[in-house]
């Protein structure tokens, strides 16, 4: 078999091989030149290309494995995939909204790994199987343009991803605004018991998933033997902290939140004052990871990463730091400081929770019962949601305060939040746009939510009670909260005072924006009316 079938003639590929030839010669050439800067600082120039040059070379072996196994599953169904792309010659956009169930996968995002199985490669198969999707297209997503709603990660379901992209169909295929025959030829080859296909249609050639949803619905489900003689209103007392637009830097493991200091310290304190960066894309969505992590080790590794790289900056910022200083704070903690000196509102960590509550009525599942959480957001980041409930577990039950989650979201000082288990969590819903023109999709909604609930009551609700009996995943939650967690949190009343500090500063910084600002506006209405007078006596 050739094993490059597929991929040898795509200008793509190609283009690829050369500029990583491009970049390993790149690479030889700077490493092994050493320059006349400081010695400790090329060094570490050095280490970070070669390892941005290893994980090069890495993905540069998982993509060649990766296309092999596509040219192995296109060799095994060559005959049946070139018989159905003799008939799909029109090529439409199409979204299809999907329910899956997350055990076994790596999370719904597109995988180059092969070990780490995810929901979209399967998907894709099947696509390319059903001739939807062109061999020359194969294995590269974005020549598509593939889009999805929401990415959940390792073991995290779903009632309602939609997925947008350019497929292949024949004449009839969407013809009507929905088609039943592409809906169960799809269907056919997903595994029932773990994927679903609800619905699907034609879209605007435009209309790209991720950007168009506007909200999104997550529901997380806690056994309630765990919180027993805790009522309800104290539950949601406790969850109406996290409504509203707030930093999730402590919430999510790719942070980004704090300057690097080799700037010198002036720029540093000037990019501070930013709300927002605007060179940051934003993040995908909900709970995306790109590969297997151990997210305790996280936990208990986030305090050291930020006590080692704070720690580092403390002889460049002293006199800065003897700048903050007042009475009050003589024994604070130096990483602190720096904390709040290089803290920035990274727009990727900025989310907007509109809804936080657990439902009055309990769910019974096989003799065990459950507590249902609805939360609805515009959109969330990896791992925000988990965090979100291990930090509210954490107060319920006494190991964690308010206060400390309050500090969490409006502070700059970083904070150790407890990640709970990923299984009972599985999206609901998703809104989009109203101009989205995705409203076939719900045009005949109770047919698609008798899916969705049957799914769910046949597949993930008994999932839940399963993985639970097996794994016993919130009980050692719970032992590891009550035994090991470190929250970073035995300097909070230093932490009180500094951001006391802090959010005087902000103020201070947004005051003096406004009076720029009103400056500005009245230096343009001077420069009309000047304008206007000259008109005038012409």
């Amino acid at each position: 078999m050739d094993d490059q079938d597929i991929f040898s003639k795509r200008g793509s590929y190609r283009q690829e091989i050369i500029k990583n030839e491009n970049d390993k010669k790149y690479f030889n050439k700077v490493t092994n030149n050493n320059g006349n800067g400081n010695e400790n600082e090329n060094e570490n120039k050095e280490r970070i290309k070669r390892f941005k040059q290893d994980n090069k070379i890495k993905t540069n072996e998982m993509r060649k494995i990766h296309m092999n196994d596509l040219n192995e599953y296109y060799q095994k169904y060559k005959e049946e995939i070139d018989l159905k792309l003799k008939i799909n010659k029109k090529k439409l956009s199409v979204a299809m909204v999907f329910g899956y169930d997350g055990t076994g996968y790596y999370g719904l995002g597109y995988q180059v790994d092969i070990k780490y199985p995810s929901i979209e490669n399967l998907i894709e198969k099947v696509l390319f199987r059903c001739g939807h999707i062109l061999p020359s297209n194969v294995g590269e997503l974005k020549r598509l343009k593939w889009s999805h709603s929401s990415r959940t990660d390792k073991g995290v379901h779903s009632l309602a991803t939609v997925i947008s992209c350019f497929l292949v169909v024949d004449d009839d295929t969407f013809k009507n605004d929905i088609n039943q025959t592409f809906i169960d030829n799809i269907n056919n080859y997903l595994p029932s018991s773990s994927i679903r296909l609800f619905t699907a249609c034609k879209v605007s050639r435009s209309f790209q998933a991720r950007k168009k949803g506007i909200e999104r619905s997550y529901n997380y489900m806690v056994p309630s033997e765990y919180l027993n003689n805790i009522k309800i209103n104290e539950m949601n007392k406790i969850l109406q902290n996290f409504i509203g637009i707030n930093s999730y830097h402590n919430f999510t493991s790719k942070r980004n939140t704090y300057l690097s200091n080799n700037n010198n310290s002036n720029n540093n304190i000037n990019n501070n004052n930013h709300e927002k960066d605007d060179n940051e894309e934003d993040e995908e969505d909900e709970e995306e990871e790109d590969e297997e992590d151990e997210v305790e080790n996280n936990n208990n590794n986030n305090k050291n990463n930020n006590n080692n790289n704070n720690n580092n900056n403390n002889n460049n910022n002293n006199n800065n730091n003897n700048n903050n200083n007042n009475n009050n704070n003589n024994n604070i903690n130096n990483y602190r400081l720096n904390e709040k000196l290089l803290f920035r509102n990274n727009s990727t960590n900025i989310r907007n929770i509109k809804s936080f509550y657990v439902e009055n009525e309990i769910i019974e599942i096989e003799g065990k019962s459950w507590y249902k959480f609805v939360i609805i957001g515009e959109s969330f980041i990896l791992y925000q949601i988990r965090r979100m409930m291990g930090f509210f577990l954490s107060i319920v039950k006494g190991y964690s305060t308010v206060e400390a989650l309050e500090l969490s979201l409006k502070s700059p000082f970083s904070i150790c939040v407890p990640t709970a288990p990923p299984f009972p969590l599985y999206l609901f819903n998703v809104k989009f746009d109203e101009n989205s023109n995705v409203e076939k999709l719900f045009s005949n909604p109770e047919p698609i939510q008798l899916l969705q609930s049957n799914f769910l009551q046949t597949q993930l609700i008994p999932r839940f009670n399963e993985i639970e009996f097996q794994t016993n995943q919130f009980k050692e939650f719970f032992n590891y909260l009550e035994n090991s967690h470190d929250f970073n949190l035995d300097d909070i009343d230093q932490l009180r005072i500094l951001n006391k500090q802090y959010q005087t500063e902000k103020e201070e910084r947004k005051a003096k924006q406004n009076e720029l600002l009103l400056k500005e506006k009245q230096q343009e209405t001077i420069i009309e009316i000047e304008k206007e007078n000259r008109k005038i006596k012409k």
